[in-house]
């Protein structure tokens, strides 16, 4: 999880604690995994695009419901490691207010 002192654990590791504990394997639901890219194809349709600050997480999720995806630099992701992201994003933009601008074609 991005703090301003860097990248603390996030969800993934109470999940892995409670994985262990129980000695089973979660469903995942969020972010990138299938469940919620059918609810988002379910009610937005194939044509999206997801905005995000992460490829790992945002990324991956665009990549996994079909949709085109947005690099959103005012996040955790640098320029310097947006330009060498494989795959690379559809866009990378300094924010959410430059997607919209392109988008809206303004």
């Amino acid at each position: 999880y991005p703090t301003e002192h860097g990248l603390w654990p996030g969800g993934g590791s109470i999940v892995a604690a409670v994985r262990t504990a129980v000695e089973r394997e979660p469903t995942y639901a969020g972010k990138p995994h299938p469940p919620m890219a059918e609810l988002a194809i379910a009610r937005l349709g194939q044509n999206a695009l997801m905005v995000g600050d992460r490829n790992d997480t945002d990324g991956d999720f665009a990549r996994t419901a079909g949709f085109d995806f947005a690099l959103v630099l005012s996040g955790v992701t640098a320029a310097a490691e947006a330009e060498a992201l494989d795959p690379a994003p559809d866009l990378v933009a300094a924010d959410a207010a430059a997607v919209i601008e392109r988008e809206a074609g303004v």
